[in-house]
């Protein structure tokens, strides 16, 4: 069965260029919401264990106390330093334990540090942070259900440097965005250059 890997930043969209800006903030209760959606997702495809990193708000914690929810909840084993590193070190973690795709909520930081410690694992990278060029706003569910897929996705789907799922009935299917093919730009796609 696929392992699959929560990192849930809970600074994210903290900072104070958010709170000075007037722009949005996640709160606590979102992010384990969200987290809470993931795995049922996941659980819809038949995930039934995740890992998870600890964190000073026990998002990953919180978002499995619930009766929906009844997949096994495995913590890391780490002490957390409320930094950076923190993540870096639970993607390292979490890449020695093969988990099959990790699924992340923060910003671009959060995602950088996760992808540095992550190696080709996919990531389901949600957006909840203060700059959020690299993750998406995707509904939590969804995003469980893209990540439990990650697993059977082709064997392509893992070098893009971006994913975007979208469902088949009666299978899961992970392509990169369009024109976004590792090293090449959207000008390489057939028809787009004058001429063909």
């Amino acid at each position: 069965m696929a392992l699959v890997g929560l990192i849930a930043n809970p600074a994210a969209s903290k900072d104070i260029r958010r709170l000075v800006a007037q722009g949005r903030v996640v709160p606590d209760w979102e992010k384990v919401n969200t987290l809470r959606r993931v795995l049922v997702g996941l659980q819809a495809v038949g995930i039934d264990r995740v890992v998870g990193m600890p964190d000073a708000s026990n998002l990953c914690r919180r978002s499995h106390e619930d009766a929906q929810v009844s997949l096994e909840l495995e913590m890391l084993d780490m002490q957390v330093y409320h930094e950076e590193g923190d993540t870096v070190r639970a993607a390292t973690m979490m890449r020695e334990m093969n988990v099959d795709c990790l699924v992340t909520l923060g910003g671009d930081g959060t995602n950088r540090a996760a992808a540095t410690g992550s190696g080709q694992i996919p990531i389901v990278a949600i957006s909840t942070g203060t700059n959020n060029v690299f993750p998406t706003m995707v509904e939590g569910t969804l995003a469980g259900l893209g990540a439990g897929g990650a697993p059977v996705a082709p064997p392509w789907a893992c070098a893009a440097a971006r994913l975007q799922v979208w469902f088949s009935a009666p299978r899961l299917c992970a392509r990169p965005r369009p024109g976004r093919r590792a090293g090449r730009s959207p000008s390489h796609r057939r028809g787009t250059r004058k001429g063909r």
